[in-house]
C-alpha cells in the first residue's frame, strides 16, 4: 500500500476528478488523520500518481501514525471529563462514530474530536487512518439492484457511505429501495431518493418465477370453494377457487381436489405472467405472491396501469404502498368490505411477509 499526501483533498469537484479516472478494480482510499489529508490505493501504480499530481498538485509521501479509531460499543459510549469511571459524563457517542487519539494512559484515550473528554479503551477501536471515501471496487456492480430494509425502527439514508455523514431521509421497515453502487458496507441507491444505506440492515433477493404454499393457501381462504356455479360481487359466473367464467354459467361440478389443482396451475400461470411484468425489480417471495394474488382477483392488465406498480417502481414508502393497494376495493364503484380486507391483506404480505389468511 502506497500513500501520498496532499492537503487539497477537500475539494469536492478533484475529488470526483480522481475517482472517475481510476481504473477499475483499484481499491481507493480517500483519508485524514485530523490535520492532512491523502490517498492511498492498493496498488498505487505511476498512472495513478501521475493522475493525482495532476488533479490535485504536488504529492509528498506521508508515513503516519494511529491517532483516530472508532466507538465499538453497541449502546453508545460516555465521553468523560477525566479518564475515570467516577469522572462526570460530558456526552455520548454512538456506535462506529469515529473519534481522534491525542493522548492515553492505561485504560482511556484522551480525544479531541467530536468533542474533548476521555473515552474507555475497551470499546475503541484503533486505525491508521480515517476513510472519508472507501470503495472496495471503483464503479462496482451489484448483481442484485433491489433490495429492502430489514432495520424495524427504520434505516436511515446518509449524504456519503459514512456512519458520520448526514442523515437525507429514512427508510421504513421493508421498504424497497434500488441499488446503484456498493463498497464493503454501503449500498448507494437512487430510489426512493439519492443517497447511501448500511448493508446490515438490507435484505436482497431475486424474483421467483413461482408461487409459494403459503400463496396457494392464501389464495383459497380468499376465494372460498364452490363445488357448483355461482355469481360473484360483480355479477360474473365462477366455480371452484374463484374460477371465472364470466357471462357463461357452468353446467358442471367440481371436486375440491380438482378446484385445487386447477387453482394451482392457474395462479403459476399467471406467476409466470407476472414475471415478465415485474421480474426486474429483484422481489422476494410475499412481494411476488401478493402481487400474483392481486392479478387473479384483479387481472393483471389492472396492476400493468396501476399506481401501485408506478410506486413500487419508486419505492414509495409503506403507507403510501398501503392505500395503493387498498384503493382496488370498490366494484362497479361500490366499496366491499370483502375487498379492502383482501387488499389490506395483500399489502401486509408485500410489506411485512405476512400470509393472513381470510
Amino acid at each position: 500500500m502506497k500513500s501520498f499526501n496532499t492537503k487539497n483533498l477537500d475539494n469536492k469537484f478533484k475529488l470526483n476528478d480522481i475517482l472517475n479516472k481510476v481504473p477499475l478494480g483499484t481499491e481507493l482510499y480517500i483519508c485524514n488523520d485530523g490535520s492532512n489529508v491523502w490517498v492511498e490505493s492498493q496498488p498505487l501504480e505511476d498512472d495513478i500518481y501521475n493522475l493525482c499530481t495532476e488533479t490535485l498538485g504536488k504529492l509528498l509521501e506521508k508515513k503516519n501514525n494511529i491517532s483516530w479509531g472508532k466507538v465499538t460499543a453497541r449502546d453508545g459510549l460516555h465521553v468523560r471529563k477525566q479518564g475515570s469511571l467516577e469522572a462526570e459524563i460530558i456526552n455520548v457517542l454512538d456506535y462506529g462514530q469515529s473519534v481522534h487519539i491525542i493522548g492515553q494512559n492505561e485504560e482511556w484515550y484522551e480525544i479531541d474530536k467530536p468533542c474533548n473528554g476521555w473515552v474507555y479503551k475497551m470499546y475503541i477501536e484503533l486505525s491508521k487512518v480515517q476513510p472519508l471515501y472507501r470503495p472496495i471496487q471503483k464503479n462496482q456492480e451489484p448483481q442484485i439492484k433491489w433490495g429492502r430494509t430489514t432495520a424495524e425502527a427504520g434505516l436511515n439514508i446518509r449524504a456519503e457511505g459514512d456512519i458520520n455523514a448526514q442523515i437525507v431521509s429514512v427508510l421504513d421497515y421493508g421498504q424497497r429501495f434500488h441499488v446503484v453502487g456498493e463498497n464493503d458496507k454501503w449500498y448507494e441507491i437512487d430510489k426512493p431518493c439519492n443517497g447511501w444505506i448500511y448493508k446490515e440492515y438490507t435484505s436482497l433477493s431475486n424474483t421467483p418465477h413461482t408461487i409459494s404454499d403459503n400463496l396457494l393457501q392464501f389464495t383459497k381462504s380468499w376465494e372460498g370453494f364452490s363445488a357448483t356455479p355461482y355469481q360473484d360481487a360483480g355479477g360474473n359466473w365462477t366455480i371452484g377457487y374463484g374460477i371465472c367464467t364470466y357471462n357463461q354459467r357452468p353446467d358442471y361440478t367440481m371436486t375440491e381436489a380438482e378446484a385445487s389443482q386447477q387453482l394451482e396451475n392457474t395462479l403459476n400461470d399467471l406467476a409466470s405472467q407476472l414475471y415478465e411484468v415485474v421480474g426486474e425489480y429483484d422481489l422476494n417471495q410475499s412481494e411476488f405472491d401478493s402481487l400474483v394474488d392481486f392479478s387473479y382477483n384483479l387481472g393483471l392488465e389492472a396492476l400493468r396501469s396501476s399506481t401501485l406498480l408506478r410506486n413500487i417502481n419508486a419505492c414509495k414508502n409503506n403507507s403510501t404502498l398501503m392505500e395503493d393497494f387498498r384503493m382496488w376495493s370498490y366494484c362497479d364503484g361500490r366499496p366491499l368490505d370483502g375487498l379492502l380486507r383482501r387488499r389490506t391483506a395483500e399489502a401486509q404480505m408485500w410489506l411485512y411477509g405476512q400470509y393472513n389468511n381470510n
